[in-house]
């Protein structure tokens, strides 16, 4: 499903008139709510990302904290035939610490107006919990003529974690990127895919079953 992402909407949902449409109309459901925290443990660097799908074109989109407050309003030009049929929005990078003051914990309520003037709603928790981040054991920080036939990634599993995303890039480009379930240690890199003599970053997720990842990096130059 293609989404548009448009941020900084100036129209309301209740300029656009979600109080009436609610008592006249039965509500939509969005679908695959998520709202999770994005920890990189190496540098401190943590967001909070925020996401849904709809069936149906949507014309504005709002997310409202536990305690009714606004954190997100998405809107399209609807005049010109644009509609959001989904959205996947990060927050600014910024510590741990402030984002927690930011985005409590709780239920968040995600209200849409469609297209034809039926609401359209969903719910999502935000959990502050975070796993411990992963312990890589092969190849450590700095670490430098890894080889690039026959290498296998190594780490020691968290009992806590529903599963981990491995990256792998050089020299900037968009990297290999693999889902691995709960439980694993390892991966092994495919033979040739990585170039000789060139610093390496080598980046795991720990995901938690609440949706949170907490990420550590090893940067290493290959043989």
């Amino acid at each position: 499903m293609d989404k548009t992402l448009i941020a900084g909407a100036s129209i309301a949902l209740g300029i656009l008139g979600w109080q009436g449409a609610a008592q006249s109309r039965s509500p939509l459901l969005l679908k695959e709510e998520q709202m999770f925290i994005e920890y990189a443990a190496h540098n401190g660097e943590t967001v909070m990302i925020m996401s849904a799908e709809s069936e149906v074109p949507l014309g504005v989109v709002e997310v409202r904290n536990p305690l009714g407050g606004k954190v997100l309003q998405l809107g399209v030009a609807t005049h010109r035939g644009h509609s959001v049929q989904g959205f996947d929005v990060e927050t600014s990078e910024t510590t741990k610490e402030k984002l927690f003051q930011t985005y409590a914990e709780g239920l968040y309520e995600l209200r849409a107006l469609a297209l034809d003037g039926t609401p359209a709603i969903g719910r999502a928790v935000l959990s502050h919990d975070l796993l411990a981040p992963t312990v890589v054991t092969y190849p450590v920080e700095g670490a430098v003529n890894v080889p690039t036939t026959g290498l296998t990634l190594t780490w020691e599993a968290d009992t806590e974690a529903a599963g981990y995303q491995v990256v792998l890039e050089q020299d900037e480009n968009d990297g290999l990127s693999v889902s691995l379930p709960a439980g694993t240690t390892h991966f092994e890199v495919p033979n040739g895919y990585l170039a000789s003599g060139t610093v390496t970053q080598f980046e795991i997720g720990a995901i938690g079953y609440n949706g949170n990842r907490t990420l550590v990096e090893v940067v290493f130059t290959t043989l």
